[in-house]
């Protein structure tokens, strides 16, 4: 007769949760398993075809608790949406330091990450921003989230929430007004023909003028204030001082 299983899957994958919580992903083994659940090894490899399978399933697994945990975290509505989302990552990755190492911060290579682009979509839909716009600045508040919640996670620093909370809208507001700044150059920079060209030593402004379509090359600029002379070159009134 088979043997029967008298320790269910769920019974294993929540010992399985439990180790790499108390001792991290390293300690995930079916001997340490059986040991938590007070039997053999036998019937983990009853219900698991071997460590490779059971690994995958104790991630599916941590991956439900990690998803419950930012769904309970942004039900709260204490952030805005988008930086709710921010700050429960980070969360999660203080309260839950081994379960966060072993989802990200591992080999994601052929991950698909469906939550970058929901989070995407909702800094668009919140702030009326075009797709191009919102990449740009998600790409840097994810990586700077990810950053703060890999040392919390690696217990490098200790942060209390509000300082977290003032590091995650300093940067945002810090990246949106850099984003604004160069969509003003570039609409300023549509909207002229000509500029004056400061003096690269004190800043003043020179004698000297440029056009749209004035191209210099190893060009000389006396300034008549601290009577500097400096080489540039110019093209399409942007200029690199030599």
């Amino acid at each position: 007769m088979p043997a029967k299983k008298q320790i269910s899957k769920e019974n294993i994958l929540e010992a399985a949760i439990d180790i790499i919580r108390q001792n991290g992903v390293n300690a995930l083994n079916a001997r340490n398993i059986a040991e938590k659940l007070k039997c053999s090894t036998q019937p983990i490899y009853l219900s698991f075809s071997g460590m490779d399978e059971l690994k995958i399933s104790v991630f599916q697994e941590a991956i439900k608790i990690y998803q419950k945990f930012i769904s309970e975290e942004m039900s709260r509505s204490e952030y805005p949406p988008y930086k709710s989302y921010g700050m429960s990552y980070v969360h999660f990755a203080k309260k839950e330091k081994e379960l966060f190492q072993f989802l990200f911060m591992c080999d994601r290579s052929k991950e698909k990450d469906r939550e970058f682009n929901e989070m995407l979509f909702l800094l668009m839909d919140n702030n009326k921003m075009d797709y191009k716009t919102a990449s740009k600045i998600h790409m840097e508040m994810w990586l700077f989230g990810h950053g703060i919640a890999t040392m919390l996670a690696t217990s490098y620093i200790n942060l209390d929430d509000e300082t977290i909370s003032n590091y995650m809208s300093d940067v945002y507001q810090g990246v949106r007004y850099l984003y604004n700044t160069k969509q003003e150059e570039i609409q300023n920079y549509e909207n002229i023909n000509s500029k004056w060209i400061n003096c690269p030593v004190c800043g003043n402004k020179t004698n000297n003028k440029l056009r749209k379509d004035t191209v210099l090359k190893n060009f000389p600029i006396f300034c008549p204030k601290c009577k500097n002379e400096s080489l540039i070159d110019a093209s399409n009134l942007f200029i690199k001082i030599k």
